[in-house]
């Protein structure tokens, strides 16, 4: 299935969290290095796209590549990250992972990307009967439609996965616990996710 590479979105302000989602921790680890043990091993590659204010941060605890939303999409949200990743390293597949899913795990990548076909250009999550496209699976193909999407002010990754052809994947057809995709927006989801870990 060609070269796949691995983007890891931390480039998110954190109003909500307080502080840097990405360097706290889960498990003892932190939420940016859940994200790459999922990808080490089910990826060729990895990078990190950040914000400019955390650059010298990740620079300080590894040595994966770290970049920056190209400046034309520069504070355009979520996509904007995706599609400079995807700049930044050529590849056939990308597996795009948000950092504050950290209970995320490298079987659930392994499983979206048992998917991939010639047919189709991104494989999405349906969790609860919410899209996840930040645990997404997306094809070379994509990237100058998001290119023309950012370049006319609309940065739903929705319109995106609504103009390719986009493979829907529920947690009953991958077979996982919903848990994992839990998202960390602020204290209280991370205090239940903690609390839910420590119960099982």
């Amino acid at each position: 299935m060609g070269k796949t590479v691995g983007i890891i979105l931390s480039g998110g302000e954190s109003r909500r969290f307080g502080k840097p989602k990405a360097f706290a921790t889960y498990e003892g680890t932190p939420f940016w290095e859940q994200s790459y043990l999922a990808l080490k091993d089910t990826t060729d590659a990895q990078l990190i796209v950040s914000h400019e204010t955390l650059a010298e941060e990740f620079s300080n605890h590894t040595s994966l590549p770290i970049i920056l939303d190209d400046p034309s999409v520069r504070g355009k949200g979520p996509m904007a990250g995706i599609y400079s990743g995807m700049k930044e390293t050529e590849a056939d597949w990308y597996v795009v992972l948000s950092c504050d899913i950290p209970a995320i795990q490298k079987e659930v990548i392994f499983k979206l990307l048992s998917y991939r076909q010639s047919s189709v250009d991104a494989i999405i999550p349906v969790i609860n009967e919410r899209f996840q496209p930040l645990v997404g699976i997306y094809h070379s193909s994509t990237l100058p439609v998001m290119k023309e999407l950012l370049e006319h002010n609309n940065f739903r990754v929705i319109s995106l996965l609504e103009q390719v052809n986009t493979l829907y994947l529920s947690e009953t057809e991958l077979r996982v616990e919903p848990l994992l995709f839990q998202n960390i927006n602020d204290q209280d989801a991370y205090q239940q996710l903690i609390n839910k870990r420590n119960t099982d």
